[in-house]
Parts: C-alpha cells; sequence; structure tokens
C-alpha cells in the first residue's frame, strides 16, 4: 500500500494548496487509520483540526499521536505533543495524567506534583474521588516524596487492598528515616512493612540490619527533690569581759599572744578530731547549698 500512501499524500496536500480544509483532513484522516505509527502525519492531522476549528477532534488527535511515542519510549516527544492538547484544553485530563507520569519519570518532580495537584483538583471537582486518590499515591511515589507523603499513600493503597505496594513505599519511609540518622523510627516501618509483604527479600535485608536497634522508651520523669537538710548555724562567741582593775583602762598594756599559723590545709594544719569535724561542716555546707541551688531552679 506504499504507492497509493504516497498518492493519498499528494492528494491530501494538493487539496490543502485549494484551500479544501474538509477534503484534505479526510485525506490525512485515511493515512493516519492505515498507519497509526506514523507520529507526523498524525500531529499534522491534529494541526489541520485546531486550523478547522474542530477542538475535540485536534485533542483526541494529539492525545492518540503522544500515546503512540510514550508506548515507544520516546518521553520527551510525547511530552511536547501531549502539551499541545493542553493548549487546546487546558484541563484535559489524559493529558495532565499522561505529562505527570513522564515528568516523574524524568525526575521533574515539581513539575508532576503540579499536574497531579490540578488532577486532584479537577477529580474532586467531577465527583472522581478514586481518581484523586490515583494522584495521591502517586505523589507518594515520587522519587523524591516526603515521609508524610510516602505514608498517606500507602495507606490508601492499604484502603485497596494492594499490601505489596504499601510495603514498598513504607520501606521508602524506612529508608529515609535511616538517611536522616532515625534508626529507631527506621525499624518501626521496616517491621511494618515486613509484615505486609514478608516475602520481600530487600525488606527483610534491611531489617536484619537494622534489628540492633532498640526502641526509644519513654523518658522517666525527674523524681522530686528530698528535704533540704538545714544545718545549725554556730553560735557566736561572745569575748569575756576583762576583769575590774583599779588602773584607768588607757593604762593597761595586752598581753602578748603568738600570732596564729596560716591555715594551709584541713589534714596537715588540724588535729585528727579536728579535721574529721571541718570536713564534715563542709559537707554539710556543700550539700545545703545544692538543695538551695535546686530549690532556686523549680521557683524560677
Amino acid at each position: 500500500m506504499a504507492a497509493s500512501r504516497e498518492e493519498t499524500l499528494k492528494t491530501a496536500e494538493k487539496l490543502l494548496k485549494q484551500g479544501k480544509m474538509a477534503a484534505a483532513i479526510e485525506e490525512y484522516v485515511r493515512l493516519v487509520d492505515d498507519k497509526p505509527d506514523d507520529w507526523n502525519t498524525a500531529n499534522t492531522l491534529g494541526d489541520l483540526f485546531v486550523k478547522a476549528g474542530q477542538s475535540d477532534r485536534a485533542v483526541e488527535q494529539f492525545n492518540r499521536a503522544a500515546d503512540h511515542l510514550y508506548g515507544e519510549g520516546f518521553f520527551p516527544r510525547a511530552a511536547a505533543v501531549y502539551k499541545k492538547a493542553l493548549k487546546i484544553k487546558a484541563g484535559d485530563d489524559h493529558a495532565l495524567w499522561q505529562l505527570a507520569d513522564i515528568a516523574g519519570r524524568n525526575g521533574l518532580s515539581l513539575d508532576a506534583r503540579s499536574h497531579y495537584n490540578r488532577l486532584i483538583q479537577d477529580r474532586r471537582a467531577a465527583g472522581n474521588e478514586q481518581g484523586a486518590v490515583d494522584c495521591v499515591i502517586r505523589l507518594g511515589q515520587l522519587a523524591d516524596a516526603t515521609v508524610e507523603a510516602k505514608t498517606v499513600a500507602a495507606g490508601a493503597l492499604l484502603d485497596r487492598g494492594e499490601k505489596k505496594p504499601a510495603a514498598r513505599l513504607i520501606l521508602g519511609v524506612a529508608d529515609l528515616h535511616t538517611k536522616e540518622g532515625r534508626g529507631p523510627e527506621a525499624l518501626i516501618a521496616l517491621r511494618e512493612a515486613a509484615q505486609l509483604d514478608p516475602d520481600d527479600g530487600e525488606i527483610q535485608e534491611k531489617l536484619a540490619a537494622v534489628a540492633f536497634i532498640e526502641e526509644p522508651e519513654p523518658i522517666a520523669e525527674p523524681e522530686p527533690p528530698s528535704e533540704p537538710v538545714l544545718v545549725a548555724e554556730p553560735e557566736p562567741v561572745v569575748a569575756p569581759e576583762p576583769p575590774a582593775t583599779s588602773q584607768p583602762v588607757a593604762a593597761q598594756e595586752p598581753a602578748l599572744q603568738p600570732a596564729p599559723e596560716p591555715v594551709e590545709s584541713l589534714g596537715d594544719a588540724l588535729p585528727l578530731e579536728s579535721f574529721f569535724e571541718e570536713l564534715r561542716s563542709k559537707v554539710a555546707r556543700d550539700q545545703e547549698a545544692r538543695v538551695r541551688e535546686q530549690l532556686d531552679r523549680e521557683k524560677s
């Protein structure tokens, strides 16, 4: 049919030059139906639909052409054609979904989130809650999804009874905890993932690697401070009055007393009994100071 295809293409181009848009479109439709994988011709047909003011048919044609490119793995080309569909119909569900998927595959998480969030809004407005949940799951499966996004997506999968995909998402949660140094949280997530999919070898290996980590224990409440030990202050020593004398006080000369030697240390300068007595007093003073310091902290 190669010869007839070339003839049909020449006929379509001739009709376009003559300004016979409708007839030319019919020829291009025949070409596309005959060879759907000819995305160049399909793309041209979409452009003709746009010129003819047939927006719905143009969007449909662009999506068909882009789907073919997507299926062949030509993601950048497919994305370009999906964007042509969105220029005509900004909220086209299929084009947005495919563009979000392509962006996620290429690590363009910001674009992917933008498309998925638009879809969530549009689908919920249309009463398509299941379709909105599909987007929530995809958001949790993005390469840089947060712990919260992965957890929410895993919960949505569990609501559908899809345990294995949920286990993989929870494994991703454990990986994030591990990277951030949160070992106990990673252990909890891995145990949950292992319960959902006991046959997953990767989950079991990672669980064994962190099995030695203990789960965090609750912090014990501090004990109330003990009653303060009050130390009796020593009574002041009253000097004895001087004996009465007939001489004037000014005339008396005080008796010379040897000056006491300076105390260098408790153990060296004091007798043994005095040393222990002074040591007990020092311990009591230190304990009292600590008690008062504790009480001051509690008051502040």
